[in-house]
């Protein structure tokens, strides 16, 4: 190999320098370019489903209804967690997480008194139609302080 190019005119070896270098580049380009491309499709189909998840909220939303039992005067629906927010800022309760699912909602609150969980499950069952179907809760630290690990309430018909 070294014999035969050595056996090249020095204009020959420097066209065939360049064009092994434009081969280079051109390969390294080109996978670089294809990763880029791949990488930019495969973010815009990210983007897409995930406005395709943000449009069917918004059409489902409308599933999430607070149920009008007892309240006569409003005219808008309110959702759950618009009303458990609502309701537990009213008595001071911090509501550190809110998951809901197709068939029931998952409160985890910060420790609280006794009381006010028991005031503010009052006001949910009353006054929005909400019931706790499964509470785990433990004994906070200090007397009358409870943990709750989880409050779950089961979507009404």
């Amino acid at each position: 190999m070294k014999q035969w190019w050595q056996s090249r005119e020095p204009r020959e070896r420097l066209i065939l320098t360049i064009g092994g270098m434009l081969i280079v580049l051109t390969v390294f380009y080109q996978q670089g370019w294809l990763r880029y491309q791949n990488w930019r499709e495969q973010t815009l189909q990210r983007i897409q489903t995930q406005q395709q998840t943000l449009q069917w909220v918004r059409a489902h939303s409308e599933l999430l209804h607070v149920p009008a039992n007892n309240q006569t005067s409003t005219t808008r629906r309110l959702t759950f967690s618009q009303v458990a927010n609502q309701s537990a800022a009213q008595l001071h309760i911090a509501i550190t997480r809110l998951q809901q699912s197709e068939q029931h909602f998952d409160v985890w609150i910060a420790p609280l008194p006794f009381n006010h969980l028991l005031q503010w499950l009052d006001i949910l069952q009353r006054q929005y139609g909400y019931t706790p179907s499964n509470v785990e809760l433990q004994a906070g630290d200090k007397p009358g302080m409870v943990n709750v690990n989880r409050l779950r309430f089961e979507r009404q018909p």
